[in-house]
């Protein structure tokens, strides 16, 4: 059996189907296996040539136990969770001008690189809720694209309920509709007048009250959530693949991150053996930048919105290297792109290709790949703002015709009674 343990040392030996429904461990720490598998060079060879599913099937495989899914099983599970996918291939690469290489991740449902990973939660909960005949309510704070993947991974699943908080004004408008016009029975959403660290920590004190949590089943697929951040190791490996001739030679992936959960599955894939150099492209919500400089890892006063709504964070889950870049350079990124390559990327994105064009020089024989988070269609204001002729994709437009469900929370309101009295409810059989 492969074991799970916090991070904090509270919860120790746990099963993968335990860590996927924890959410927080009891003790507020992040769940992570007991040990990281190695991957020898012969392995990595062998690994080249596979299709992303299948990789995937290989990476998964190591951190499951046979006994809790058959491989049988979980090849058919990573199937269905990318037959929805608009490319076959899952995530291709796109190879620019000025040696910017962009492995694009967002070609899922929702348009996001929380795709990925997200709809192989959905997957995972879904065998395991239909085995057990339990019911779960997951319950997530989103910064714009996290909350849409969860609420499409989940919707109208029968043993789930999800519960979503997004911040009122600070996600791009496309992102909010694609949670509040999903009308599912199963899908709660609410707005909330707040930064998306506002959101956590209303929801957090839900999931260390280990009565209520155990009682309800809470559960959660933030970036905490270990199985999200398992799957998200598989595109380390498939990025490196694709840039590297060899499996000896570093590689160096840039990623534009907020509370870094993708980062940690990055700095796992490292300790697996894949060499991969990591730099994590940040907004000037900076508090990453600021620990790795000159350690301060203090809170500014307040978040400050950018073009890049999912990154607007300041408590991180893991640091690394670290770039800054404004919303000016975010622009001037995405100008310069389209210009160069009539290809156009999300802001998110351009944080990381505005690392790429200021370290053009750098370390030469070493290849770069940006992840691109987001497709840029979810963000029509950053395009506008970068002056980039803009035509509304279709799906924008059916998107934003349809009916919209919701509920607001104020700033003077308490958010987590508000959670407690919603997770009471869904769980309350009706009469």
């Amino acid at each position: 059996m492969k074991l799970h343990s916090s991070t904090r040392g509270g919860v120790s030996d746990v099963t993968f189907e335990e860590a996927l429904f924890t959410g927080y461990a009891a003790d507020g720490g992040i769940m992570l296996p007991v040990s990281i598998p190695s991957v020898n060079k012969t392995t990595l060879e062998k690994w080249r040539q596979l299709s992303f599913q299948d990789l995937a099937t290989e990476i998964v495989s190591l951190f499951i136990s046979d006994t809790e899914i058959p491989k049988e099983d979980l090849q058919c599970l990573i199937k269905n969770a990318y037959a929805s996918f608009s490319v076959p291939e899952v995530a291709p690469v796109a190879r620019l001008k000025n040696d910017v290489t962009i492995l694009e991740l967002f070609h899922g449902k929702t348009w996001s690189f929380k795709d990925v990973a997200m709809s192989c939660v959905g997957q995972f909960y879904d065998y395991f809720c239909s085995k057990r005949k339990q019911h779960y309510t997951i319950v997530v704070g989103t910064g714009g694209d996290t909350g849409s993947a969860a609420i499409d991974a989940v919707r109208g699943l029968e043993w789930v309920d999800i519960v979503v908080l997004l911040p009122r004004g600070r996600c791009a408008k496309i992102q909010e509709l694609q949670m509040t016009t999903v009308l599912e029975d199963n899908v709660h959403v609410f707005r909330a007048d707040g930064s998306s660290d506002d959101i956590d920590l209303a929801i957090k004190p839900l999931f260390m009250d280990a009565e209520f949590r155990t009682r309800h089943r809470l559960t959660s697929i933030n970036s905490i959530n270990w199985c999200r951040i398992m799957v998200q190791i598989v595109h380390y490996f498939y990025a490196y693949f694709k840039m590297s001739s060899d499996v000896d030679s570093p590689v160096e992936i840039v990623v534009p991150t907020g509370a870094c959960g993708n980062l940690t599955a990055g700095c796992i894939a490292s300790k697996m053996g894949l060499p991969v150099r990591l730099v994590c492209a940040v907004t000037c919500n900076d508090i990453v930048s600021r620990a790795l400089s000159s350690g301060d890892f203090s809170l500014a006063q307040t978040v400050t919105p950018t073009l890049a709504p999912a990154m607007d964070i300041q408590i991180s889950a893991v640091i690394t290297d670290a770039h800054v870049v404004s919303d000016d350079t975010v622009t001037s990124t995405m100008a310069r792109v389209w210009a160069d390559n009539s290809y156009l990327v999300c802001p998110h994105t351009a944080i990381g290709v505005a690392y790429s064009h200021e370290n053009r020089s750098k370390d030469e024989s070493i290849p770069r790949i940006c992840i691109a988070t987001a497709s840029p269609a979810k963000f029509k204001e950053a395009v506008d703002a970068a002056g980039i002729p803009w035509k509304q994709d279709e799906r924008v437009t059916r998107l934003m015709s349809l009916p919209v469900r919701y509920e607001d929370m104020e700033r003077n309101e308490d958010w987590s009674d508000i959670l407690r009295k919603k997770i009471i409810a869904i769980n309350t059989p009706l009469c």
